[in-house]
Order: structure tokens, then sequence, then C-alpha cells
């Protein structure tokens, strides 16, 4: 995909990219959708640490992604939080949302916290195991005629 856009490139048209070249990548899309996988990593501070893995497919143009991700000293993250939005008073609009996630979350014996993420082609999607929205209504349904 990359390199139809790249060779079909010209600044000095109108549309630098021409929509048959958009269109055949779309075409390209569906026939053969990608995968996206996301090799276990990590990012670590002093206090935390955040892995994350898993995968994103695609079914037709929806994307079914399955991810995990963990993190340990969260706590020590959102006590550091806290201190910053005494210096930062617009940081605290996050505190409220950090203990929502923390809500979510599955405790590991380790003492880290897990979410596993799961976004269906149906639109659903579930964070360990609890429906947060279930599916989209098929096309036309639910519209004013």
């Amino acid at each position: 995909m990359a390199k139809k856009v790249i060779d079909s490139f010209d600044l000095n048209r109108d549309a630098v990219v021409p929509d048959e070249v958009g269109a055949e990548i779309a075409a390209d899309f569906l026939a053969r959708p990608p995968k996206l996988v996301i090799a276990p990593s990590s990012m670590k501070n002093r206090d935390t640490q955040v892995s994350l893995a898993g995968e994103v497919t695609f079914v037709g143009t929806e994307p079914n992604a399955d991810v995990t991700v963990d993190v340990a000293g969260f706590d020590k993250m959102f006590e550091n939080l806290q201190a910053a939005s005494k210096q930062a008073p617009e940081l605290s609009q996050y505190l409220p949302m950090a203990l929502i996630a923390k809500g979510f979350a599955k405790p590991q014996p380790d003492g880290s916290l897990r979410w596993k993420v799961v976004r269906k082609a149906d639109g659903s999607v579930s964070i360990n195991d609890v429906q947060l929205k279930g599916p989209d209504a098929p096309s036309g349904e639910g519209k004013a005629q």
C-alpha cells in the first residue's frame, strides 16, 4: 500500500495521489487485510512499568483487536499525578479517569494491574470480559426513514 502511494505521489497535481490509487489501495486492503502484531513491549521508569502485547486484524474494514495492557506501579503513578495536579490544576481532570481505569483492571498476583481489551469487528468492546459496548446496529437499522 505504501509503495503505491509513494510511486504515485506527485506534488504537481491537484490530487497528489490520484483517486484511482486510493481505490486500488482500498481494494487491496479488503482482499488482503493487514494484521498488526504488537510484540510484547514495555516502557519503564523509576516507579512504573507499562507492558503491552496483542494483535489487530480486520474483517472487511472493521478491526478486531485483542490487546493486553499490564501496569506495575499504578498506585505510585496515581500518587504522582495527584501531586503534579497541585502545580498544574488542569491535570486533576485525569484523576477520575485513572480511578475508572483502575476499576476495570484485574489485579495480578505480583500486584500489577491487567486490562485485556477486546474490540470485535461487530463494534462490541470488552475489558477483562466485562462488555462495555454491545455490537453496532447493522447498517440501516435504527435510522429514521
